[in-house]
């Protein structure tokens, strides 16, 4: 079960945000940092991948923060930024610490 002294993690969510116009009034998005979060952090697997002659690695992590109005907001098309990793988002889900207390984000980085 979780709790909040187990969150010892800092991650920031980054999200694709519209940030201006172009003269002919089309959107322009840009990745930009959307909130930051106490998180804790659980390595699910890491794996080698061997292609095109190259060796990398892909680590696979669970992420549990707090629910909340901004948290909920999170999508699979986001991303976060942490441990100088980008990770993308595999999937989000409530946690089993109770209706509506933690929300555990499901990612992967590659190294």
């Amino acid at each position: 079960m979780t709790s909040i002294g187990e969150l010892d993690r800092r991650i920031t969510i980054r999200r694709l945000m519209e940030v201006g116009r172009d003269p002919l009034n089309t959107p322009i998005y840009e990745v930009a940092d959307f909130a930051t979060f106490w998180a804790s952090r659980a390595d699910v697997s890491d794996i080698e991948r061997y292609a095109a002659g190259t060796v990398g690695n892909v680590l696979l992590s669970r992420f549990v923060v707090r629910s909340s109005e901004a948290t909920r907001t999170i999508v699979h098309t986001d991303t976060i930024a942490h441990d100088g990793l980008e990770w993308n988002i595999n999937g989000i889900k409530e946690a089993r610490a109770g209706r509506d207390r933690f929300l555990e984000i499901t990612a992967q980085a590659e190294g």
